[in-house]
């Protein structure tokens, strides 16, 4: 079994495939959809919202994630309304990633969608480290260091990741979210993952309304 973990970075999409030894982890691809669609994972954990409220916000979910973290200045943002994003078919989808990209979305990556599950790097990483939020930014000189250290005992260490596909100007802090995704994407593919908030709710269109650590 293999699974991807994904984040955004300015070259597009990071993703981070391995399986649960951590064993050969390696760096995957640009494109989202194509990430998706050809890693062939029993789920996928993204950074990135999936299921959206047609009238609030914050999600339950978010609201769930920021009481885990406990943070002054959060770091789980509010998500827009559904109404924002009207895109619900896969004709709509098609379209806009036709105009956006020039290319339409296959049906295989638009059929893959509902093995998408939305998580969150800091409440992963809190998950791992014994509920413990990480204290300092994923961006400070002391922050990135306490994250490798909490993936290095998750079994997941750095110097072991496959570089051959990283895409052009991915930072490290990229690459940290990414390797927890993929520490929740495994737990959930083991049905060990953690779920906020433990009742599903999912929005108008099905999708899930929940993050997974």
């Amino acid at each position: 079994m293999q699974v991807p973990g994904i984040d955004g970075c300015k070259g597009g999409w990071i993703g981070i495939l391995t399986d649960p030894s951590f064993s050969a982890p390696r760096a995957i691809g640009t494109c989202l959809a194509g990430m998706i669609a050809g890693s062939m994972a029993e789920v996928v954990v993204t950074d990135m919202p999936v299921g959206l409220s047609a009238t609030e916000s914050p999600r339950r979910c978010d609201v769930a994630a920021r009481g885990v973290l406990r943070c002054k200045v959060s770091p789980v943002f509010n998500t827009p309304i559904r109404p924002v994003l009207e895109a619900v078919s896969y004709d709509d989808t098609s379209d806009i990633s036709r105009r956006v990209t020039g290319k339409g979305l296959s049906r295989q990556a638009w059929g893959i969608l509902p093995r998408i599950r939305e998580g969150h790097p800091e409440l992963s990483f809190a998950l791992a480290d014994h509920g413990q939020p990480v204290p300092a930014s994923k961006k400070s000189r002391k922050g990135q260091p306490l994250r490798l250290q909490i993936l290095s005992g998750a079994g997941f260490r750095i110097e072991n990741l496959d570089l051959a596909n990283l895409p052009p100007r991915t930072a490290l802090d990229h690459l940290i979210d990414a390797a927890i995704m993929a520490w929740s994407a495994i737990r959930l593919a083991e049905d060990r993952a953690c779920l906020f908030p433990d009742t599903l709710l999912c929005d108008d269109h099905g999708l899930p309304m929940q993050m997974v650590a």
